[in-house]
């Protein structure tokens, strides 16, 4: 990857039920209409890899798109959490997700479709990102991120603070409330 290429990124099942096909139309728009130099990384496996991967060919998205696999090395999936500019989670399937916590872990901030369950704690321009469940429009969301860097670091201080929480930091604040039960049945 060059410098100057944005990282988008894409962590879980490939799978049309998780919006992947969304990710590529606009990325296509990006290439043809924006001249954006980026690498989509899809980072996973699943049913639909073979679809996503005719798809990639037919489109002439080569360059472009790149089929990672299944990563399961946790220092190897933060470093591309860590890289990338950009995480694209527009799934309307999904009710809840890991991966926009691991994403946020890494600073990098996360654009979602409007409506999906894994953006109800999101407020767009604070914490992240929210688009249209449209390929033009989500490519246009792009683009305005990319264009207005202000607004994009901002993002990625308060996508940290606000939606990664370690698991020392959950076990004070679990043993607390436990405590504070404890003295309150005594």
């Amino acid at each position: 990857m060059k410098p100057e290429e944005k990282v988008f990124l894409f962590v879980g099942r490939i799978n049309a039920l998780k919006n992947i096909f969304l990710i590529a139309e606009a990325l296509k728009i990006l290439k043809e209409k924006e001249a954006i130099p980026f690498k989509m990384l899809f980072v996973g496996s699943g049913q639909d890899e073979e679809e996503l991967k005719a798809w990639i060919t037919t489109n002439q998205m080569e360059n472009e798109i790149i089929l990672c696999g299944r990563i399961t090395d946790r220092r190897e999936l933060a470093a591309y959490y860590k890289r990338a500019d950009l995480f694209l989670f527009p799934s309307l399937y999904d009710a809840s997700s890991l991966v926009q916590i691991e994403a946020s872990s890494q600073k990098t901030p996360t654009v979602f479709v409007k409506g999906a369950a894994t953006a109800s704690n999101i407020i767009d321009n604070k914490n992240g990102f929210i688009a249209e469940n449209e390929k033009e429009k989500y490519a246009e969301r792009i683009v305005e991120i990319i264009q207005n860097q202000e607004v994009y670091h901002k993002v990625k201080e308060q996508c940290y603070l606000n939606l990664y929480h370690h698991w020392d930091d959950l076990m004070k604040v679990i043993a607390n409330e436990y405590r504070r039960m404890i003295e309150k049945k005594r």
